[in-house]
């Protein structure tokens, strides 16, 4: 499904049940009630026949101040805070602390009163620091332990009979006092004492979002939904009501916390909850439906949820019968539980069983399309909006029948899905009902009509799911260029040979996908969202993972021998003598640099020419552009098709750019190349190919990526990407083209056809960059960001898949980028990338530039470890103060690198803007990095990729970022000499790396952030019994304040087993790097801070580069600041 539809049903869960709880839920009229109030009634009238009434103990040992006698804040209200004892409480008495503490006193404000009062929140808001804050309210009546962004203290806060909440902890994190006091209202006699050492706490939960203990809740939540369902109506609606108490006492995130625990016996509670709950759907109970359509929709994970709901086979038929029967009915207070029930069907459909059974037994897709006819008819019969009043009952009547209507067509496209429903969807003639729908939505009536858009975007979903799919159009080819491997030595001592070209497509395609379920590429799974894995630690594939990792505790890290280690000698000469300035080089000019490097550039791709936009510099900074506001691409996409289809419109398509053919055809070139490699395009501006009626397509130059141009219509094209050569699975994403021959004012439209990520930012304001050869003769050379209705979306065609032994098991489906780009000059020749393009030779220009300026106080050395794969230079820089070697030695060395996966050009950027900062300007903050520390950075660590156009691999066709923990020296040599390094600096100089930093590209989160490793985090129990004292915390904490490209939302430090070879794990575990990151760039933009709202340019990742030293720089003083403290 595309992006558009997961907003789609976003968006309507927002307009629904929050919306109807303002509407439609009735205020209690005897006043406000705290929810700790609301517990305390609900808990103690359920508990009466199960528990004796027994009056809680206290802790005397944390009377401080009598309640009389404290005198509230001055400044502020204090808010009142009431919790409520349950009478089975057992106090336990509180460890004496033996490391010092200090408190602070912290007023509650107003908005945090209870009924909004987030400890989280609390935490990041007001103490402005990120803390692990453990809530304990009596008898685990309501215990949650929220983890915060950044991890510090694992003690809990300790309700005392003075009303106060304090958080005691040793003074082990220095930035804030670790003590934090607020005031509450006084209640002596329902307030209690309870106390939790940090020994107790339970912190065995891997992903640490939630350790939810409610069970004296949720077992009067059980009895009370039992007995409503078996009692007489009089008691239902009695006992309805104190469930609605019970149920707005209760967080949504507070109930699906609850069912997503991986805990066996938490589990089976949770089932036999959630069945009492589903059972009572049919009763006509607004908030009870609105809680469990948000606990059904909204829990963790939603797919076992719909499991749940799956494994009641009555509960399904007898929700659509109910379902049914409400669509036919009229009122407002019969719509808003219509619409809920829909929801809930909907999650509960998301089961692929349970959707099977009530496609062929029930007829469910004849029922749904009556249904969405039906709503409609009603919509298009009910007139203008414009004459209703907004609050008005008719108004909000409609409002609710568009929810419902937009509710009917997701079920109905989720049940497309499945190969048979999708065939009776089309012989109903859906398609034609599509159509009216839209005509109905362009029609006066309509034209005003709330969340119209939303409406349209469902309506395309469908359309797109019930059109008929296509083979892809290189479907079984092999790519046409390969490199020969050499024959390695594996681990058991048998001579291996990666997979044969003849084989590579099987190979590379050994994944099953459902037909009816969307494709989760590798780059899915396993490339830079880190974070996937932190939401995946909570599904039930996550839980085993993790189980069979724990069982191999000990993890198997290849090292080189130490006597190999002397090989790196020469790169370490800094620590054996003395480090001298170094003199400065003459720079002859970029172009005649830029060109000697290109003919020195090895490559398989056999390049024909010099990319322009190379030629000329590719450090050009441009203004800042706004993230695209329009989300209008995929509806103006469907529509198109939608007016092809409706005017018959005939053109055979032609394939006016054949890379294959291309390649075949010519003599490969010897690489590097024989022949000088120039670029012609200035010449070229102005001149159209009388002879070729369309564009023209290249991509036979350095980082270039196309494949295959088909002309589809008059001024539509789609285009096919090259694979990342030799790749052992897809990878689709970066692409690098010329366009030429083309008309001026003349909207052209470009989709690419064969991507396989779900989601993508293009869905999010993202464009693509784009750089006219016209533009730059004329004075203005830089890459804009370009495109109108942009979108991403899957397509229509599919592609079969294969398993581990090349037998077909399936299909998959590709994803399209679009976008469309109108010319300002006839004949321009311009380029199109998919960021801003770093290429291998640009970078060993820029190194070259940098020796010409030179900080004259600075060490500088450019060394060559070792040598591609493909035979291209693996390139490190050392960098710090000239200096004596005993002055050297009192140094910290950084180690950071940057392109692993060559489509990251976003991670090259930054890298530029840091070496050029380190090594070319002179200031305070340089003068003092250099005298402190020796940085070791290795700009590129997968050249081949990057200057074959790749997205992902090395030529050896896998992901060099998944082999730090075992690299092979033949197949493998840039991981392999790039630990070598790390590995010489601890075991041969004994400096551990003070930190190390790998620069990456982000595609689907906004701004800059870092992973870390957390020990408390991991999902390995011996890492949690690790001591440190978080390290990780500082960089992330002092990038926060001082650079507004940075998120420290978005940062996370989970260790989960699919990282554990990944360079920043492997340099964490086992050289002992605390301070080990990832620092994730994004390709698009901001959503958040000062720079909200646009898109990232190359000045924004350089000052990246740059505000990262100064960050390095604070750091050290905050650590020194801790230390201090602590002595």
């Amino acid at each position: 499904m595309s992006s558009n539809v997961g907003k789609s049903e976003k968006n309507s869960l927002r307009g629904s049940s929050i919306w109807l709880t303002k509407n439609f839920i009735k205020k209690d009229d005897s006043g406000p009630q705290t929810r700790s109030s609301r517990i305390r009634k609900i808990s103690g009238e359920a508990s009466k026949a199960s528990s004796p009434t027994s009056k809680p103990k206290t802790n005397k040992k944390t009377q401080s101040v009598p309640p009389a006698n404290r005198k509230p804040s001055p400044s502020t209200n204090s808010s009142k805070l009431v919790i409520a004892s349950p009478p089975s409480c057992r106090m336990k008495k509180p460890k004496p602390s033996k490391s010092k503490s200090s408190k602070v006193t912290i007023p509650l404000h107003e908005k945090y009163s209870f009924e909004k009062f987030d400890f989280k929140y609390f935490a990041e808001e007001t103490c402005r620091k990120h803390y692990r804050i453990n809530v304990s309210h009596a008898d685990q009546l309501v215990r949650t332990s929220s983890q915060t962004t950044l991890f510090s203290l694992n003690t809990p806060f300790v309700i005392s009979e003075n009303s106060l909440f304090t958080y005691q902890g040793s003074r082990s994190n220095s930035i804030l006092p670790t003590n934090i006091e607020f005031e509450t209202s006084n209640e002596p006699d329902r307030d209690v004492s309870l106390s939790s050492d940090v020994s107790e706490m339970d912190t065995s939960n891997p992903n640490l979002k939630a350790d939810v203990e409610c069970n004296d809740i949720f077992q009067a939540m059980q009895e009370i939904v039992n007995a409503c369902i078996n009692g007489s109506p009089t008691e239902q609606s009695e006992l309805f009501s104190k469930y609605e108490c019970i149920g707005e006492s209760l967080d949504f995130s507070l109930l699906s916390r609850f069912f997503g625990r991986k805990d066996k016996d938490r589990e089976d509670s949770a089932k036999n909850v959630f069945q009492a709950l589903v059972n009572s759907t049919d009763k006509n109970t607004t908030l009870l439906l609105i809680k469990l359509c948000r606990l059904i929709t909204h829990g963790t994970p939603r797919v076992i949820n719909a499991e749940i709901c799956g494994s009641y086979q009555t509960y399904a038929k007898d929700l659509l019968e109910r379902v049914v029967f409400l669509s036919g009915q009229s009122d407002i207070g019969t719509l808003a539980i219509f619409l809920l029930h829909l929801e809930i069907l909907h999650s509960t459909l998301r089961d692929r069983p349970t959707r099977q059974r009530l496609i062929e037994e029930e007829g469910i897709v004849s029922l749904f399309l009556n249904i969405t006819n039906c709503q409609f008819t009603f919509l298009h019969n009910s007139g203008s909006v414009e004459n209703l009043s907004r609050g008005s009952t008719e108004f909000k009547s409609l409002f609710v029948r568009l929810d419902a209507l937009i509710k009917a067509i997701d079920i109905v496209h989720l049940l497309s899905h499945i190969k048979s429903a999708k065939d009776e969807i089309v012989k109903l003639e859906c398609l034609e009902m599509i159509r009216k729908g839209f005509d109905t939505l362009q029609s006066n009536v309509m034209k005003e009509f709330p969340r119209k858009r939303v409406l349209q975007d469902s309506l395309c979903s469908l359309y797109m799911s019930c059109l008929p799919t296509a083979r892809f159009p290189l479907s079984g080819i092999p790519f046409p260029l390969s490199l020969e491997l050499p024959t390695t030595i594996g681990p058991s001592s048998k001579a291996t040979s990666p997979t044969k070209k003849g084989s590579l497509h099987k190979a590379r395609n050994s994944f099953t996908e459902n037909q009816d379920e969307s494709l989760i590429s590798e780059d899915d799974r396993f490339e830079d969202d880190e974070d996937v894995f932190t939401e995946n630690e909570n599904s039930r594939d996550g839980e085993m993972l993790n189980a069979d990792f724990e069982k191999d505790s000990a993890l198997s890290l290849a090292k080189q021998k130490f006597s190999d280690l002397s090989a790196y000698d020469p790169f370490f000469s800094e620590f054996t003598e003395d480090s001298l300035p170094t003199p400065l080089k003459d720079f002859e000019g970029y172009s005649t640099h830029f060109k000697n490097h290109v003919m020195k550039t090895a490559s398989v791709v056999p390049f024909v020419k010099i990319a322009y936009p190379d030629l000329k510099d590719s450090d050009r900074e441009q203004p800042q552009q706004p993230l695209l506001v329009s989300h209008d691409g995929f509806r103006e996409a469907v529509l198109q098709q939608m007016s092809y289809s409706k005017k018959n419109v005939k053109f055979v398509p032609r394939t006016v750019y054949d890379f294959d053919e291309l390649c075949m055809n010519s003599p490969l070139k010897s690489s590097p190349p024989m022949t000088v490699l120039s670029c012609d395009d200035a010449s070229r501006l102005g001149k159209m190919n009388v002879s070729k009626d369309h564009l023209l397509f290249e991509s036979r130059f350095e980082c270039g990526n196309l494949r295959r141009v088909t002309q589809v219509s008059t001024q539509h094209y789609q285009l096919i990407l090259n694979p990342d050569i030799n790749q052992i699975n897809d990878h689709y994403q970066w692409f690098y083209f010329e366009v030429s021959n083309m008309r001026a004012n003349v909207p052209y439209t470009f989709e690419i056809i064969n991507c396989l990520k779900s989601t993508s930012m293009y869905s999010h304001g993202m464009q693509p960059v784009m750089y006219s050869v016209r533009d730059a003769v004329s004075g203005n050379p830089r890459w804009l960001r370009v495109g109108d209705s942009v979108c991403y979306y899957r397509n229509l065609f599919t592609d079969d898949t294969f398993d581990a032994d090349g037998e077909k098991n399936g299909k998959r489906s590709y994803f399209s980028i679009r976008f469309d780009v109108t010319f300002k000059s006839k004949g321009d020749v311009c380029y199109f990338a998919y960021h801003y393009p770093y290429t291998f030779s640009f970078m060993m220009t820029s190194i070259d530039r940098c020796y010409a300026v030179l900080n004259p106080s600075v060490h500088f050395r450019k060394d060559i470890i070792g040598h591609s794969l493909g035979g291209n230079p693996i390139v490190m820089l050392t960098a710090t103060a000239a200096g004596t070697k005993q002055e050297v030695a009192t140094r910290k060395v950084i180690v950071i690198s940057a392109r692993v996966h060559p489509g990251e050009s976003n991670s090259s950027w930054i890298m530029h803007g840091l070496f050029n900062e380190l090594l070319c300007n002179r200031s305070e903050t340089v003068d003092s990095l250099l005298s402190k520390f020796v940085f070791k950075l290795i700009p590129m660590l997968n050249p081949d990729g990057v200057i074959n156009g790749s997205h992902r691999c090395s030529l050896a066709g896998v992901d060099l970022n998944r082999v730090w923990d075992k690299p092979n020296r033949t197949l493998h040599p840039e991981i392999f000499h790039s630990k070598g390094i790390i590995q010489y600096l601890t075991d041969v100089c004994h400096r551990t790396p003070w930190m190390f930093i790998d620069f990456h590209g982000h595609s689907r989160k906004s701004s800059i952030f870092l992973f870390g490793n957390n020990p408390e985090q991991s999902y390995k129990s011996t890492d949690k019994k690790m001591q440190h004292e978080n390290e990780f915390v500082a960089l992330p904490e002092v990038l926060d304040k001082i650079s507004p490209c940075f998120s420290i939302d978005n940062c996370r430090f989970t260790i989960v087993p699919s990282k554990e070879s990944s360079a920043r794990v492997t340099v964490w575990r086992q050289f002992g790097v605390a301070r080990s990151y990832t620092m994730e760039s994004t390709y698009s933009g901001f959503e958040t801070g000062p720079l909200k709202g646009l898109q990232i340019g190359i000045l924004e990742l350089k000052k990246m580069g740059r505000e990262l030293l100064s960050g390095i720089l604070e750091t050290i003083k905050v650590d020194r600041k801790k230390k201090k403290m602590m002595a």
